[in-house]
């Protein structure tokens, strides 16, 4: 379950105020990510990674320590930082 709030205005310039309580089995959808995450915060701690790592950042709305425009220049970020530590081209 998760709980969500968009802010919007209407026509007379008025602010609305858009609640959602969305109940599904998104989880299921979310363990692959889970998982993806936890093997990569593994490989950090291999390489010597501590604290916030801001390469991780595209597993997060809001980030810490890095500011992705979008999911793909996120994805680009992820990968360049790892095939760069790991000595892939």
């Amino acid at each position: 379950e998760a709980f969500d709030s968009v802010i919007a205005e209407d026509l007379f310039g008025r602010e609305l105020n858009i609640r959602l309580n969305w109940e599904a089995w998104d989880s299921a959808l979310a363990v692959p990510m889970l998982l993806d995450l936890v093997r990569l915060i593994a490989v950090g701690q291999r390489l010597g990674l501590r604290g916030p790592q801001s390469q991780l950042g595209y597993f997060f709305k809001s980030p810490i320590g890095t500011s992705c425009e979008s999911p793909e220049r996120g994805h680009e970020m992820l990968a360049r930082f790892y095939a760069e530590k790991l000595g892939y081209k």
